[in-house]
């Protein structure tokens, strides 16, 4: 099966599911809502334990802000306990809720986010959360707002005029080198 017949079908069943036992709109304060997740979880696990081994469930929770840490927590151990792989706990606002949730959840494997400059998840670099017990740090924001930066840049020099600097810009050479010209020299040529 490849990859995007898989997440078709997952897509699928939790869209189908959801739709029929699910109010998004209650989800994060009614407990039913919960066990409906709960249920999915379950249910997906079971389905990918006999069809597709490597299949890996990470379930999200953004309880905290709604409900709380402790809420969160509870949610998370309910998902790991209805076959969920890993958790990932979604709105994390200190140092201190980092390190409680991998107290929690030690040996599970943990995703969290960063958004820099936008979030309230403080920064930490990817091997202070490893030591933390976290495997998946996701840090959405850290590169499109640089590139928006250098593009505002690049923009403002054209419209003042100015040459690109050669101090903040990479030669042809480095850039084909970079994104490998060649292999897609290779694509292109194969497939017209």
């Amino acid at each position: 099966m490849n990859y995007e017949m898989l997440i078709n079908q997952a897509e699928d069943f939790v869209t189908k599911y959801m739709h029929e036992h699910i109010n998004p709109a209650l989800l994060f304060h009614d407990n039913s809502q919960t066990e409906s997740v709960v249920s999915i979880t379950r249910q997906l696990a079971k389905h990918y334990e006999v069809n597709d081994k490597d299949f890996f469930i990470l379930a999200r929770t953004d309880a905290i802000a709604p409900e709380g840490l402790d809420k969160a927590l509870e949610r998370a151990e309910k998902y790991l306990k209805a076959g969920a792989d890993g958790v990932y706990l979604e709105g994390v606002e200190n140092e201190k809720q980092i390190k409680k949730i991998g107290e929690t959840f030690k040996g599970v494997p943990l995703a969290t986010s960063v958004l820099e400059r936008g979030g309230e998840t403080p920064w930490l670099s990817p091997k202070e959360f490893g030591e933390l017990g976290y495997s998946m740090i996701l840090y959405p924001t850290t590169v499109l707002f640089q590139y928006t930066y250098a593009v505002q840049k690049a923009l403002g020099n054209l419209l003042k005029e100015k040459p690109m600097p050669k101090d903040s810009s990479v030669t042809m050479k480095e850039f084909e080198k970079i994104v490998d010209m060649q292999y897609w020299a290779k694509i292109e040529k194969e497939f017209s």
